[in-house]
C-alpha cells in the first residue's frame, strides 16, 4: 500500500500495488511513479509505504492482549454494579411517588367533598324569596325566547331550499349556455373546414384529388406519391425536399408563371406572372421540417427553405422560356 502525492490530482492517494505501473517492491519513499485513479494514469511522489500483513498483526496482538482483557472485565463490574444502584433508586423512587399519589388522592376527596357541601349552602342561600310578579316575568321571558328560537329554526330550511334552488337553476343555466356556444363553434368550423377542402380540391392551381397517383401531403394538399418517394429517397436537406415536391403539388403551366410573391423579376410588370399557391407552399414548408426532423437532418428555417422554392421556381421558368424560343426559331 503506497501513499502517493499527485500534482494532476493536487491530493494525496491510496493506491495498492495492482495499481502502480512497474515493480511496486522496488518503490521506495520519495521515488516517481505513475498509477492508475479511476481508469486513468496519473504521476506522482511516494510519501509513505505501508504493508497490509503488518498491520493485521498488529490488531491481532492489540486485540489479544491481556491488558485489554483486564480493562473490559473491570468496566463490565463497574457497570453492574452501577445498575444494581440504578434499580435501588428507581424502586425507592417508585415506593415513594405511589406513597405521595395515595396522599394526593385522599387530599383531592377531601377537597372535593368540602366543595360540594359548599355548592349546596350556596344553592340554598341564592333560591330567591320572589313574588309571584317576578315570576311571572321571567316566564313570559322564556316563553318569548323559546318561540324566536322555534321561528329560526322553521325559516333556516326554507332558506336552504331557495339558496340550493336557485344555485342549481344558475348552474344548469351555465351548462346550457356552455353546451350552446360549443355547438356553434363545432358548427362553424364544419362549415369553414368545408368551404376550405372545396377551395382545395377545385383549385386550379392544384393537381387535386382527381388526378392519379396522388397521397395526402399535409392541410389538405395533395401530391403524386411517385414524386414523393423519389424526394424522400434523394434528399438530404429541407430545401431539397421541398424544390422536389413543387412539381408533384402544383400543375407545371402554373409553375412556369410562379414567383414567390407574384411580382417579376427586377421589378417589371408582368400580368402574366401568378403568385405561388399560399396553402401548397405552407404545405410543403411544414412537410420538409417535419422530415427533416425524423431523419435528423441539419434545422432550416422557414426563410431558407422559401428561398430555395424561389430559386426552384425562376429555374423553371428560364426552362420554359428556352423551350418556347426553340420551338418559336
Amino acid at each position: 500500500m503506497f501513499v502517493i502525492k499527485s500534482k494532476d490530482l493536487k491530493t494525496n492517494v491510496n493506491v495498492g500495488n495492482e495499481d502502480i505501473v512497474g515493480d511496486p517492491a522496488s518503490l521506495k519513499i520519495e521515488d516517481e511513479t505513475k498509477f492508475f485513479y479511476k481508469s486513468k494514469i496519473y504521476s506522482g511522489r511516494v510519501i509513505k509505504i505501508s504493508d497490509p500483513k503488518l498491520k493485521r498483526k498488529r490488531d491481532k496482538k492489540r486485540s489479544y492482549s491481556p491488558s485489554d482483557y483486564d480493562k473490559k472485565s473491570n468496566k463490565s463490574k463497574e457497570n453492574d454494579k452501577q445498575a444494581k444502584k440504578s434499580k435501588k433508586l428507581k424502586k425507592d423512587e417508585s415506593s415513594s411517588s405511589s406513597e405521595n399519589s395515595e396522599d394526593d388522592s385522599k387530599s383531592k376527596k377531601d377537597e372535593v367533598s368540602d366543595i360540594s357541601s359548599l355548592e349546596d349552602s350556596t344553592e340554598n342561600l341564592e333560591k330567591p324569596k320572589s313574588t309571584g310578579k317576578v315570576d311571572k316575568h321571567f316566564s313570559r321571558r322564556d316563553d318569548s325566547s323559546d318561540y324566536s328560537a322555534l321561528n329560526k329554526k322553521n325559516s333556516l330550511p326554507k332558506e336552504g331550499k331557495n339558496t340550493s334552488s336557485k344555485t342549481h337553476s344558475s348552474s344548469a343555466s351555465g351548462n346550457s349556455t356552455l353546451e350552446r356556444t360549443k355547438n356553434d363553434e363545432l358548427d362553424n368550423h364544419g362549415r369553414e373546414s368545408g368551404v376550405q377542402q372545396s377551395s382545395l380540391d377545385n383549385d386550379d392551381h392544384l393537381l387535386g384529388v382527381a388526378s392519379a397517383d396522388m397521397v395526402l401531403l399535409k392541410n389538405n394538399i395533395y401530391v403524386k406519391k411517385t414524386v414523393l418517394d423519389t424526394a424522400k429517397r434523394t434528399s438530404s436537406q429541407a430545401s431539397h425536399l421541398a424544390r422536389q415536391l413543387l412539381e408533384g403539388v402544383i400543375k407545371a403551366e402554373i409553375l412556369q408563371r410562379s414567383t414567390l410573391t407574384g411580382k417579376a423579376m427586377r421589378g417589371k410588370k408582368d400580368p402574366n406572372v401568378l403568385p405561388l399557391h399560399a396553402g401548397a407552399k405552407d404545405a410543403i414548408v411544414a412537410y420538409a421540417q417535419e422530415i427533416a426532423r425524423e431523419k435528423h437532418w441539419t434545422a432550416q428555417d422557414v426563410k431558407t427553405i422559401e428561398k430555395s422554392i424561389g430559386q426552384k421556381l425562376t429555374e423553371i421558368r428560364n426552362a420554359h422560356k428556352k423551350n418556347l424560343e426553340i420551338r418559336q426559331a
